[in-house]
């Protein structure tokens, strides 16, 4: 069978071809399904899978294993019912041998996720039978979501463009925002938006609208710019997103307790310039907006922010419209528009007012028909460029009308070319000031030549007047003007200048009277110019109705002149046809008047000024004035012979003088608060001239203040009353050391009568009493005691100067040299002495014991004040003293020529308080027992006996002088020859005739009657004056001797004295006192032929002037 073979082997042989080609299709089925993107599932009839792909894998998550043999609606359909059940619908269609067209299903992954997958889906039939269904997956995930992302923003798209046309269809800025934070919620679908605007000035931030606001924050709060979301975003320009406001610590604290979660801020703005912020936030959701959230809100916000910007424009023009219009209608300037037929297209109320209509009923009315033509005519139809202006009346007013172009943007399109505009300006009230400026300027040309004439004339008031008269002749065309001046008691009126035309006869010097001339009465009372329409027949110029018929004067104008509110003069303005005078004239001339008024009245008080300037530049007392800024603007010559120096620089600041002065910033400050107050301040306080020198004053400070009661400057006056001080001050000291001298002499005289009594008794004891008794010693140590007792009492008696002495005429200098050998001896080895004498010092008249007591108390003063050693000077020289240097001693002294004596040493020197009190009696700077204090007093007192004075000068560390002055005399030095010393004893010289003794003390007077007595004299004794006398009268013998107290109750020794002499004319009378503060001693100097006979009293100084008297 070889055909069979054949067609066996040939069946083969296409079986094998058939197995090759169906081996090399699988090989390729398999490739594409390795290789295909798309899911490829094959399932069997029982709807298994039989293969599962890459794709399948990548797609569903399942690898092929996991998935071969499993139903595929359980493996991805499962998860959800709904898609179960879709899934088995779509299987059991295939099953069914069905094709499933494409479609767009969702399938779950391994790991639950839904994925979007385009399916198709064929059934597998071999010779029509189901062998299995093949199923391809495509993942449209990502295009889903892109449509989805599509939708949205369509659908966003479409939600922002009905809200852009709302907010832009909003031209209300109040509504327009509203609408934006309202139509922003909608748009992003969150709970509340808030809408910010920045403020003008660009430093925060308004809050100016809010949706589903809880308002906690009200509307108008402000934010700084960087506080909180709105203010960063304000302030950077860029969106912020805030996951969670209400716990993120950059919030505003205004927002503390306001709920909010996830916020976003995004800026308004316009170009670069953010111009605010809008903010959405959810009260719940927490997290960050989305992309897509930010660029929309952003998106809106733009577009926002010009709605805004175009509503604030819109705002702002209809407030211009509405601000035009009303400046339209409120302008004072009538304005209408024309077109080019000069119909009127729109006028204002002040053109409506013109013409007398009512504004509507204006409209398409022509123009001229209400105003009227011009002189010039008008284009009939003016051009673009046509302008112009003119003058008409209208209704009794002058009106300027100017005409300009009408803008084409001001009228319809069909009335563009040709309008006008036409502004109307009454200029009556204009004209008529011109008219009275050109009056006022020809016033002020005649009141500027009276000015300038004024100021020419400079004083001479004859020349001034003559000037006035002459341009107001001038300017009133008249052919006189005279000015009269009236004398100090009114009683006459004297022509002082005029001017006239050469054809008329002169008045100067005419003299009119003033009493009982009624024109001159009118003046005075009235003070207001006077018209006299006929000069020659009108009653008020009787008096001189001739001397106007002289003057040919027909009509007069009377013009008082009128200084410090009196009438001193007139001017007279003469017509010589009849003028009735205008009241502008009148006016005119009457400002003339005043002018020279003013004249006369600054040339018055020039003169008072120059009364005053010369009274305070030769014032005694110093003058300043300052400004209120504290400048010293003059000062006269008083003051700077005050303070020295020359002449004061000007201007000089108050308190640089102040400073300069050294004046104490608390009294600086004291004045200042007075005046400033506008009260004047009156004290004293010192100062120091250039040169040092202390003076002092009272000073008066006074505000001045002008005529509206301001303070315009200060008046200082300052009085030196330097020399009145050291008056007063020596004055006060002598006072002090008179009563301290009365004191010290009342104490001496007391101790002169104890001592008396001491000494006597003590003398009368010793005579008792001899040496070898034990008493001896006791009586000696109270005769030492009352010795030095006796010593002190005279020092007070000389410091009291109530010592009895006998100067004589001195050459100083041998006084000092006499003394020079025991002064050596006192100061001892460490202290110099340097005598500086001059060798022609003028003799002086003092005791030369007082000379010896005062260089003592000096020396010894001095050198206690030298403890480690010095140099002590003693210099006498000629002085010419002056009242100034008198006035630096302490006593008063004239001016004239002394001796001036000098002890300077080099010793500790004395501080201020020390030298007030050296001169007191018992001051001392020792210590305890090493003075007495009377040293310095005993100078004083002998210097002021003697009528000199004495002046210290010390300063601490620097030593001390002391300078005394002596008056000259011109007698020759006395040549007496020194007395010799009686002898100490105490021998009584006895006597037999009678003693009438008067004395207050019954001591003295005792003992005194004792000692006599036993010297053999027959002694009375009277305790006063009156009782002397009972006795002289009562005893019929002869008493030769009255021993009497000098001061003594009732009567004094010296009454007594002259009393008995009547009586018994050859008594011999011997004065005894403790001092001899009397009439017969009040000077300290015994007079001649006067027997006197000091306390304490002594047994030898008794006997021996009771025996020599």
């Amino acid at each position: 069978m070889p055909d069979q073979e054949r067609n066996g082997a040939a069946l083969n042989g296409e079986l094998d071809d058939l197995r090759r080609q169906v081996l090399e299709w699988e090989n390729l089925y398999e490739a594409i399904l390795s290789c295909a993107p798309n899911a490829i599932v094959s399932l069997d009839a029982q709807h298994l899978i039989t293969s599962w792909n890459k794709g399948a894998e990548a797609l569903f998550g399942y690898t092929a294993q996991e998935a071969l043999g499993r139903n595929l609606d359980d493996l991805i359909a499962a998860p959800d019912a709904e898609t179960w059940a879709e899934a088995t619908s779509l299987t059991r269609r295939v099953l069914s041998g069905e094709p499933i067209p494409l479609a767009e299903r969702v399938r779950f992954r391994k790991d639950g996720t839904p994925v979007s997958v385009l399916l198709a889906g064929a059934p597998i039939l071999v010779e029509g039978e189901l062998w299995g269904v093949v199923v391809v997956y495509t993942d449209i995930t990502e295009r889903k979501r892109a449509e989805a992302q599509l939708a949205r923003r369509a659908q966003e798209m479409a939600a922002l463009y009905d809200t852009l046309i709302e907010i832009n269809s909003q031209p209300d800025l109040d509504t327009l925002l509203n609408a934006i934070v309202r139509r922003a919620a909608d748009l992003v679908g969150t709970s509340i938006v808030t809408l910010y605007l920045l403020r003008p000035d660009g430093q925060g931030l308004e809050l100016v609208a809010g949706c589903n606001w809880p308002g906690v924050v009200p509307l108008g709060t402000v934010l700084r710019l960087g506080e909180g979301v709105a203010g960063r975003v304000a302030r950077s320009g860029e969106p912020l997103s805030v996951a969670d406001y209400q716990n993120w610590e950059g919030r505003a604290r205004v927002y503390d307790g306001y709920v909010a979660r996830r916020t976003l801020g995004v800026p308004l703005q316009v170009g670069e310039r953010v111009i605010g912020v809008i903010t959405v936030s959810d009260v719940a959701r927490v997290g960050d907006f989305e992309q897509d959230e930010v660029r929309l809100v952003k998106l809106f916000a733009d577009q926002a922010a010009i709605a805004v910007e175009n509503a604030r424009l819109f705002r702002n023009v209809e407030q211009g419209k509405r601000d035009w219009e009303a400046t339209f209608d409120a302008m004072q300037d009538a304005v209408v528009l024309v077109d080019r037929d000069y119909r009127i297209l729109r006028a204002n109320r002040a053109f409506a007012e013109l013409v007398r209509c009512e504004l509507p009923d204006l409209i398409h009315e022509d123009y001229f028909e209400l105003v009227g033509a011009p002189a010039d005519p008008m284009p009939p139809q003016p051009s673009a460029d046509w302008s112009a202006t003119w003058v008409q009346e209208y209704h009794n007013r002058i009106c300027e009308i100017q005409a300009t172009p009408l803008p084409s943007s001001g009228v319809r399109e069909s009335d563009r070319s040709g309008g006008l505009i036409l502004v109307i300006r009454d200029i009556t009230a204009r004209r008529r000031a011109e008219e009275e400026v050109r009056r006022r300027n020809r016033e002020l040309t005649l009141l500027n030549r009276v000015i300038a004439a004024s100021a020419a004339a400079s004083r001479d008031m004859a020349s001034i007047l003559e000037t006035v008269c002459r341009e107001l002749a001038q300017a009133f065309d008249v052919p006189q003007a005279a000015a009269a001046l009236l004398n100090q008691d009114r009683t006459q009126s004297v022509v002082v200048a005029e001017y006239r035309t050469e054809d008329r006869p002169p008045a100067l010097g005419a003299v009119i009277p003033a009493k009982d001339n009624p024109s001159v009465a009118y003046l005075l009372r009235h003070k207001r110019p006077l018209v006299i329409p006929d000069a020659q027949n009108d009653p008020l110029l009787a008096p001189v109705h001739d001397l106007m018929r002289q003057r040919g004067t027909v009509s007069l104008l009377l013009l008082p002149l009128i200084v410090e509110g009196e009438v001193v003069g007139s001017l007279g303005v003469d017509a010589i046809e009849p003028r009735p005078f205008s009241d502008e004239e009148v006016a005119l001339a009457q400002r003339v008047a005043e002018q020279v008024s003013g004249v006369l009245a600054r040339a018055r008080l020039e003169d008072v000024q120059r009364r005053l300037s010369a009274a305070v530049e030769q014032a005694e007392e110093a003058v300043l004035i300052v400004d209120t800024e504290g400048i010293v603007i003059y000062t006269n010559p008083a003051f700077e012979r005050l303070i020295g120096g020359g002449q004061v620089p000007l201007p000089d600041q108050i308190s640089h003088l102040v400073r300069r002065r050294r004046i104490d910033p608390a009294l600086y400050h004291e004045i200042l608060r007075a005046v400033r107050a506008g009260q004047p301040w009156q004290g004293r306080f010192t100062d120091r001239t250039e040169d040092n020198r202390p003076f002092t004053v009272d000073a008066t400070v006074t505000p001045v203040r002008n005529q509206a009661g301001e303070i315009v400057n200060y008046v200082v006056s300052l009085r030196d009353v330097t020399r009145e001080v050291e008056l007063e001050a020596q004055f006060y000291h002598a006072q002090k050391m008179e009563a301290l001298g009365r004191m010290a002499g009342g104490i001496a005289h007391d101790f002169n009568n104890l001592l008396t009594v001491i000494q006597l008794s003590n003398r009368l004891l010793e005579r008792q009493v001899r040496p070898e008794d034990p008493l001896w010693e006791h009586v000696q140590r109270i005769r030492e005691t009352s010795d030095r007792a006796e010593k002190l009492t005279r020092q007070l008696l000389r410091f009291s100067r109530r010592e009895v002495v006998e100067p004589e005429v001195l050459d100083l200098n041998q006084v000092i040299r006499d003394l020079s050998y025991m002064l050596e001896r006192i100061i001892g080895e460490q202290v110099e002495l340097a005598l500086d004498l001059s060798p022609d010092l003028a003799p002086v008249k003092i005791a030369p014991s007082q000379v010896d007591q005062l260089v003592l108390n000096l020396v010894v003063n001095a050198c206690d004040a030298m403890p480690q050693g010095g140099v002590l000077t003693i210099q006498t020289v000629n002085v010419t003293v002056d009242e100034s240097e008198a006035r630096a001693y302490m006593m008063d002294i004239r001016p004239g020529d002394y001796v001036r004596l000098s002890i300077r040493d080099t010793g500790v020197g004395m501080d201020e308080q020390v030298l007030e009190h050296i001169f007191e009696p018992f001051f001392t700077t020792k210590e305890r027992g090493q003075g007495t204090g009377l040293g310095l007093p005993t100078v004083f007192g002998i210097v002021a006996q003697n009528g000199g004075a004495i002046r210290v000068q010390s300063q601490v560390g620097q030593g001390s002088v002391f300078h005394i002055l002596l008056p000259q005399v011109q007698e020759p030095p006395s040549r007496k020859s020194p007395r010799p010393s009686p002898s100490v004893t105490d021998e009584a010289v006895r006597g037999s005739e009678t003693v009438l003794i008067a004395e207050d003390d019954p001591s003295v007077l005792g003992l005194a009657e004792q000692v006599l007595r036993s010297c053999g004299y027959r002694v009375l004794t009277a305790a006063d004056g009156p009782e002397a006398l009972r006795l002289s009268r009562d005893y019929e013998g002869e008493i030769h001797l009255l021993l009497t107290d000098v001061v003594m109750p009732q009567m004094s020794g010296h009454q007594l004295a002259q009393e008995l002499l009547t009586q018994r004319p050859n008594l011999r009378v011997l004065y005894m006192s403790g001092y001899a503060d009397d009439e017969i001693v009040q000077s300290g100097v015994r007079p001649s032929g006067i027997a006197f006979l000091p306390k304490p009293l002594t047994i030898t100084d008794l006997t021996h002037k009771v025996r020599s008297v």
